[in-house]
């Protein structure tokens, strides 16, 4: 069945659905340590941005100054382990530039 064929209320259920999946998906915790299959999973540049709660170009920033390890690069995909997303959550952040004075 072609999206257009559907009824307005199964339009609104599907964005709702939609929505609902990338809040969860953004709001999640990270994993627990216990399970060895997470521990061994490899995350994206995307995937570790949002859990640090930065821009994925601001964490190839830190892989190009050498403040963040990726575990490997496949194509051009940085590729993290968790042991690393856990190590970037606890670092000490530093603040920003001092706004100009006018």
């Amino acid at each position: 069945m072609h999206k257009l064929d559907l009824g307005i209320d199964d339009r609104i259920d599907n964005v709702v659905k939609f929505y609902r999946t990338r809040y969860d998906i953004i709001n999640r915790e990270l994993p627990s340590m216990e399970d060895t299959e997470i521990k061994n999973r490899l995350y994206t540049t995307q995937q570790a941005a949002d859990m640090l709660d930065i821009t994925d170009g601001r964490l190839r920033q830190l892989i190009k100054a050498g403040k963040v390890k990726p575990d490997q690069k496949i194509g051009g995909i940085w590729l993290f382990t968790i042991d690393e997303i856990e190590r970037l959550l606890g670092r000490k952040r530093t603040p920003g530039r001092a706004k100009k004075q006018s």
